[in-house]
């Protein structure tokens, strides 16, 4: 009951719907995004993995009404995140992204 009742306010309608691939261990995901926020399925099976040193891919999809949030928990995650939807976050990751290669002198 409670695993469907969290899937349900991770599937409930808001403005935008986001998917990132996610290289990083479900434990490791879900300790910045709760299973309320994010439903994950898994991409690669464990067999399937090339090393020991190599990390599942995880397809986190999100409901979410404001994508601001967002940005400091990706880069929490502190893992390879790859953004296939909206466009929009892509683009505002890059704009972060700019600003921060800047304050560190790096542009």
């Amino acid at each position: 009951m409670k695993s469907r009742l969290l899937e349900r306010f991770a599937e409930a309608h808001y403005r935008w719907h986001v998917i990132l691939h996610i290289f990083a261990t479900e434990e490791h995901i879900r300790a910045r995004l709760a299973a309320s926020v994010a439903r994950l399925e898994r991409m690669i099976p464990r067999g399937e993995l090339n090393s020991v040193d190599e990390s599942p891919m995880y397809r986190a999809e999100l409901h979410v009404e404001n994508l601001d949030w967002l940005l400091p928990a990706i880069a929490t995650l502190r893992c390879k995140v790859e953004i296939e939807h909206p466009e929009e976050l892509r683009l505002l990751v890059q704009e972060v992204a700019q600003k921060m290669l800047h304050a560190a002198g790096l542009d």
